[in-house]
């Protein structure tokens, strides 16, 4: 299946990538907050968090980037249902890709 030139590899892409998104943002709202991780030379990494008032995290969750990420995974869903239902292999194939990409 292809839709408007998308193979099914890539509209599981592009579903996987909006994920990441949402997961960050999901983090974000849960913790009320940002971690951050940095890098001391010769030290190790220290994590940093900083917290985020109500107001922010309702500031974030209005914007047009969350709004959107919200919208294209709720849309892509029943397709991606199908493709990993129907065809397994693809949507394993580019979930592997991710994690190797985290594993990296």
């Amino acid at each position: 299946m292809e839709l408007h030139g998308l193979t099914n590899e890539e509209i599981v892409f592009l579903y996987k990538s909006n994920e990441r998104w949402i997961n960050t943002y999901n983090i974000i709202i849960e913790k009320k907050g940002m971690y951050n991780e940095l890098e001391i030379p010769q030290m190790g990494y220290i994590s940093v968090f900083k917290e985020m008032a109500d107001e922010d995290i309702d500031e974030m969750m209005e914007s047009a980037h969350y709004k959107y990420c919200v919208e294209i995974q709720t849309k892509l869903e029943p397709v991606i249902d199908m493709i990993q239902e129907s065809l397994p292999e693809i949507y394993e194939k580019v979930e592997n890709a991710f994690k190797n990409l985290v594993e990296e």
